[in-house]
């Protein structure tokens, strides 16, 4: 989960979580905010929750932060 940064979320911006779901696993942006909730706090939920068919990733395998970021600004 990256934050995004926007004022009105304070500092740690407005998070957005990308979601790869494994083959056959269903959930809803709904229930993810539900667990974040319960496991973490309120402070730690989504504002935003996709679900992408595969992650970006860089030329050493590492899921690509920028890219991430760049797709959730859209």
């Amino acid at each position: 989960m990256r934050g995004l940064r926007r004022p009105r979320r304070g500092p740690h911006g407005a998070r957005h979580a990308a979601v790869l779901l494994t083959p056959g696993a269903t959930t809803t942006a709904d229930g993810l905010r539900a667990l974040v909730r319960a496991e973490r706090g309120a402070m730690y939920e989504p504002a935003r929750i996709t679900f992408p068919s595969e992650l970006p990733l860089t030329d050493v395998g590492k899921p690509d932060k920028k890219e991430l970021r760049r797709r959730a600004t859209l």
